[in-house]
């Protein structure tokens, strides 16, 4: 672990943060069992959600290209909660209409 001296001290941490990013660390765990991990436990500390407004909204990832194209994502979003309710890769050049029934 790397620490750095003025932000240890400013931060009143004995040691800075490991230089890895969480994103590498989140990024090896399995996706699907995460992605389960995280639905139970949002279901289990928002149990009086009520999403009466739910804005869906496409958008494609700057800096995200692979194999020539960028990740297309369709979420969902309980407006009241500012909430993330799911999100789905828009497959290829497919509409983001065709995508709601997966998400």
């Amino acid at each position: 672990m790397r620490t750095k001296p003025g932000c240890a001290s400013s931060c009143r941490w004995p040691t800075a943060f490991p230089h890895t990013p969480p994103s590498d660390i989140i990024g090896r765990l399995e996706r699907k069992a995460f992605a389960e991990a995280l639905a139970r436990w949002m279901q289990d500390s928002l149990p009086s959600l009520d999403a009466r407004y739910i804005a869906l909204d496409g958008k494609l990832l700057r800096g995200s290209r692979q194999n020539g194209s960028a990740v297309h994502l369709m979420s969902a979003f309980a407006t009241e909660a500012r909430l993330v309710l799911a999100q789905h890769e828009v497959p290829g050049k497919a509409n983001e209409i065709t995508a709601l029934p997966d998400l």
